[in-house]
């Protein structure tokens, strides 16, 4: 029997693979192109961002220069300079006043040297005295910072770690200072400069913002980004989602100038390309929608309908057709062929189907002349020593039961027998055996009368019970012979059971050995089809529905179970009925 073949996973499917195929093809690109779009805007945001830290390193390299000489400026004044020495050296505060004097004189004849910061600044510890030198310089508005710089130095000073000789820039209210402050014996001698002077000489376009950055990153020059009220601190890390930033650190200071690049400007023709390839993965997801279902109906419809006439055909269905359409194309002569090859398998299966009929019936009648010449004969014979004893109701009954015998034996007009004609038969054959072996035989048969209507194959149950008598049938020994027919539940189907069980001496290995291989048996009396050939009969009319189970019981002698489906009663109509 054929397993039943089952349409493929969907998984396994050329639809299935087909998709994935094709996702395998558009992923990767969608995948790429936004990849190189993230590149090309990390990209474009370096070389903006190299572009403007070139520029920036040249105006820091500047600032850091002109700083630098300062520096120097302080550091020779108060090392190398008389006048700072002489003013450390006054003995008294009159002294002291004209030493500090002449230093504010000399101070303001060097400022043009100090150009670039706001003022110079000269503090006694001893004297606790201040003295503050403006530098004249045309863009300086600035006034007085004492009480700025006492905070830092001196007995006023509140930042103790105030560093010394390195540029410091430090926050005071709304303003950022740079200082410089060099000591020498109790005596400070600085300068200080407004950090807006150095960020306004930086060049900026429209769309940058000048900034300056302390070594922590805050920002130290909050009110570049007036208006932006959305920025919560003045940390540097807080504007880099909207701005490019761009930070140069300077060579003498803790400090960074920088510049604020925002980003809507930098990549304003990105968007552009954004939509582009927007539109572009739009445009694939459409071609590849359309894609699928022009493949659908140019492919995988046909192959579907492949797949289903392979389907039919495992199952012996060749009554599917597949629809040709009006496009000539390969699949349609394909089709076409297909079409043309199940008209023939439908043909050769009614010949065959024709031909396993007449071969079911050449059998049939095979196993009616299946009719031992000993049997006959020594009926006949029994009739004549019954005639000569003047037994003649003995003459007559025997008689009566073999002419019922062999009318039901050479039946032409049944291909099915009811259950009741069949037990008939037996107790026709076992009257007959009973009649020659006196007290010799003893036959039960248990059969429910609604069972006696079933159908059943004719001759399938007289030759295993004539196998009994014949193999175990003993002089002066009684045989007994049970016949039970029933029903049970298979697997959901109901089946009738039919079992015949005898007391005698039970099949040998070498018979069980052969049925279940479903070999013809051959003993010394020669070849014996009767069993085989209600084995194949079964397996003709109903598959492996049916089964023939031989068996030898546990106490003594042989036993037998047919199982069949059960079929309708009579006046119904019988699937398993073979054509007429």
């Amino acid at each position: 029997m054929r397993e039943k073949t089952t349409v493929p996973a969907r998984k396994y499917s050329v639809r299935f693979k087909v998709l994935i195929l094709l996702l395998l093809i558009v992923i990767p690109i969608w995948m790429f192109s936004f990849i190189g779009l993230d590149y090309s805007i990390h990209l474009i945001k370096e070389q903006i961002v190299a572009s403007h830290e070139s520029s920036l390193k040249l105006y820091m390299n500047e600032v850091d220069t002109q700083l630098d000489s300062v520096q120097q400026y302080l550091y020779r004044v108060i090392v190398d300079d008389n006048k700072v020495g002489k003013l450390l050296a006054a003995k008294n505060h009159s002294d002291y006043m004209l030493q500090k004097y002449i230093l504010y004189s000399s101070l303001k004849n060097d400022a043009l040297l100090l150009h670039m910061v706001d003022s110079v600044f000269l503090y006694s510890v001893e004297y606790d005295d201040y003295l503050s030198v403006d530098i004249e310089y045309p863009s300086n508005p600035y006034e007085n910072h004492k009480s700025i710089i006492m905070s830092h130095i001196g007995k006023e000073c509140t930042d103790p770690n105030f560093p010394i000789g390195r540029w410091t820039v430090v926050p005071m209210g709304n303003e950022v200072y740079g200082f410089y402050v060099v000591e020498r014996d109790g005596f400070y001698m600085g300068t200080w400069i407004e950090m807006d002077r150095i960020l306004g000489l930086l060049q900026t376009e429209e769309n940058e913002i000048p900034v300056l950055v302390d070594n922590e990153d805050r920002i130290l020059t909050p009110g570049v980004l007036k208006g932006k009220d959305h920025y919560p601190s003045t940390s540097i890390e807080a504007v880099t989602e909207e701005y490019l930033v761009v930070l140069v650190p300077s060579s003498v200071g803790n400090f960074r100038l920088g510049r604020l690049l925002e980003s809507r400007n930098i990549l304003e023709n990105l968007p552009l390309l954004q939509y582009v390839l927007l539109i572009l993965s739009g445009t694939s997801l459409v071609c590849l929608i359309l894609g699928m279902s022009l493949l659908r109906k140019m492919l995988l419809l046909p192959l579907q309908q492949l797949s289903n006439v392979t389907t039919n055909i495992a199952e012996e269905n060749y009554d599917y057709r597949i629809p040709l359409g009006e496009k000539r194309d390969e699949f349609y002569y394909a089709n076409r062929s297909i079409n043309e090859l199940l008209d023939t398998l439908h043909s050769y299966k009614i010949d065959i189907y024709e031909a396993t009929i007449n071969r079911q019936r050449v059998e049939l009648q095979l196993l009616k002349l299946q009719i031992k010449p000993h049997f006959y004969l020594n009926t006949l014979n029994m009739i004549y020593t019954l005639s000569r004893t003047g037994k003649y109701e003995m003459v007559q009954e025997l008689a009566y039961n073999l002419i019922q015998y062999f009318r039901y034996l050479f039946r032409q007009d049944f291909d099915m027998v009811t259950l009741g004609e069949e037990l008939g038969h037996i107790r026709n054959y076992f009257q007959i055996q009973t009649l020659r072996y006196p007290d010799c035989l003893d036959l039960q048969i248990a059969a429910a009368p609604q069972l006696l209507e079933v159908k059943i194959p004719p001759l399938l149950i007289q030759p295993f019970v004539d196998n009994s008598v014949k193999h175990s049938l003993k002089v002066q020994q009684l045989l007994h012979i049970q016949l039970e027919v029933s029903t049970e539940d298979i697997d959901g189907q109901e089946m009738v059971v039919i079992q015949i069980l005898d007391d005698g001496v039970g099949f040998s290995g070498a018979v069980l050995e052969k049925i279940q291989k479903n070999e013809r048996i051959v003993d010394e009396s020669g070849e014996h089809i009767g069993i085989w050939n209600i084995c194949q009969r079964l397996q003709l009319i109903y598959g492996r529905k049916a089964t023939v189970h031989l068996f030898n019981r546990e106490s003594k002698g042989a036993g037998v179970r047919l199982q069949l489906p059960l079929t309708n009663r009579e006046g119904e109509k019988d699937e398993h009925t073979v054509g007429r």
